[in-house]
């Protein structure tokens, strides 16, 4: 066969080799560690991708506490710059678990995750209600294992004398807590004592 008859490939109409090139650059260019945390990213949870993000006040608390799963040589004050820049590195399985421990937060409150009917501060009949739960309350709390409330303003030298001051120091203790940040210090474990101790169930 005659070489000079043999189709050569071009570049299509109007395509230029600059062109071509930016696009093999950008199909090759390689994931970032928060590329795939956004795609494995659950509902209701958020990246702490920015130092200033205000979830840093309370999450180094979190950060501080769990000594034995903190990142070697970040310290607590470091933690929320050791996530915004490795967020923007190339992605590798090691950074991507430590990201997800570290730099990601369960943004619901207490409130929200419980997902039960929680009593409110304040409405109609809602002090009766309190003064109920109270009583149950004073009736199971010493029974009540690793849900048993321990708060001198509800057991202590404090502890209210009777169901009507009873029921307003419950009411103040769980709206206290309905704010509270589920990735916050001990919100896990509040959380299960807030849907025992402050349902609507236990103001009937």
């Amino acid at each position: 066969m005659d070489p000079s008859k043999i189709a050569i490939p071009t570049l299509a109409a109007g395509a230029s080799a600059a062109s071509v090139g930016g696009y093999f650059y950008a199909t090759s260019k390689q994931a970032t560690v928060l590329d795939k945390v956004k795609e494995s990213l659950k509902d209701h949870h958020r990246v702490l991708s920015s130092k200033d993000d205000s979830a840093w006040e309370k999450f180094k608390e979190v950060y501080k506490a769990s000594k034995e799963k903190q990142i070697s040589d970040v310290s607590e004050e470091k933690v929320n710059e050791w996530c915004e820049s490795t967020l923007k590195e190339t992605f590798t399985q090691d950074k991507y678990d430590k990201v997800m421990t570290w730099c990601v937060v369960y943004d619901r409150s207490i409130k929200d995750h419980v997902g039960t009917s929680l009593l409110p501060s304040s409405g109609e009949g809602v002090d009766g209600k309190w003064q109920k739960a109270w009583e149950k309350f004073e009736k199971d709390n010493s029974n009540a294992g690793v849900l048993k409330l321990s708060d001198d303003a509800l057991v202590g030298s404090s502890k209210p004398s009777g169901k009507e001051d009873g029921g307003k120091a419950l009411n103040k203790w769980c709206n206290d807590r309905y704010s509270m940040k589920m990735y916050e210090l001990g919100a896990e474990d509040l959380s299960k004592k807030v849907e025992k101790w402050c349902s609507e169930t236990q103001g009937t």
